[in-house]
């Protein structure tokens, strides 16, 4: 049974984040490789005969784009970084990054954990700073950690065993690879990764309940018609209708990382290709 989203409301369950089955069975969802949505689910028995509910998510889209600020990009090298003796061949010469290798992570220098194949900053001296942090020597990296909101981590499927073990996991896979290709990975997860979970799950459950718009999507709203800092005229609140319309629309969340080393001219022109990429992504899923 195929539902529209934005009619009835978003379930209280997603496919099911429980151990137990929940009240209302309904199919597990997610996005593939290809960006188009898709519901999973085992068989069950026969004598199970209320219907399996499949959510339709809106295919009318409003990307939301997330830009960190200064030094909350992940950066990692283009190329070998070799760096030479110094005057009169003086000094450590040799190769100080290679290429691929992450220069500015900062869930690197918090967590050991999720260091990989980071440069350990302590201890670098200036030269060596000079040499890494070098905007012709970096680019944006799109490997950084990312995490599923404690609900996503849970997936519901009629048990069948290591059968069904497997798919959860393919599911929670398919989850963050989504995140990654909307660009959470070349951001800070420390700096930014619970506001980016949070806001994702806000604006998921922007649809109608009984007729009215969700609490926390209406406390988001309120925010339009308030004056920014420095700001000459606030805008205009929205209306009621207008909200009502808002609320029909899906607003997935992209972040975009950018070489922060380079100049704001270039920075700006990065995001704009960006934006353009994103739109024609969903263009081209006939969003």
């Amino acid at each position: 049974m195929a539902t529209n989203e934005n009619e009835v409301g978003t379930p209280t369950s997603t496919g099911g984040q429980n151990a137990d089955a929940p009240e209302e069975r309904v199919a597990t969802r997610y996005v593939d490789a290809q960006g188009h949505t898709v519901f999973a689910w085992n068989l069950t028995s026969s004598k199970l005969t209320d219907p399996v509910k499949l959510y339709i998510p809106s295919h009318r889209i409003v990307p939301i784009v997330f830009v960190p600020g200064i030094m909350g990009s992940n950066l990692r090298a283009i190329k070998d970084i070799e760096r030479k003796g110094g005057i009169g061949g003086r000094g450590s010469s040799g190769i100080i990054a290679r290429k691929g290798q992450r220069i500015w992570n900062i869930d690197s220098m918090t967590s050991p954990v999720k260091a990989d194949n980071s440069i350990s900053w302590p201890g670098q001296d200036a030269a060596a700073r000079q040499l890494l942090l070098n905007m012709d020597a970096v680019e944006v990296d799109d490997g950084g950690p990312i995490e599923l909101r404690r609900e996503e981590s849970f997936v519901y499927l009629p048990d069948e065993g290591r059968s069904a073990d497997r798919k959860r996991e393919e599911i929670r896979q398919a989850r963050l690879n989504d995140k990654r290709r909307r660009g959470w990975g070349t951001v800070s997860w420390y700096s930014y990764g619970p506001f980016l979970n949070w806001l994702e799950e806000q604006l998921a459950g922007a649809t109608y309940r009984n007729g009215k718009p969700s609490t926390t999507f209406l406390e988001l709203l309120q925010q339009v018609g308030t004056s920014p800092t420095g700001a000459i005229h606030a805008p205009p609140p929205l209306t009621e209708e207008q909200i009502k319309k808002l609320v029909k629309f899906r607003f997935p969340v992209h972040a975009v990382g950018y070489n922060w080393l380079k100049s704001n001219l270039d920075s700006g022109q990065y995001l704009a290709d960006k934006i353009a990429a994103i739109r024609k992504h969903y263009t081209d899923l006939g969003m």
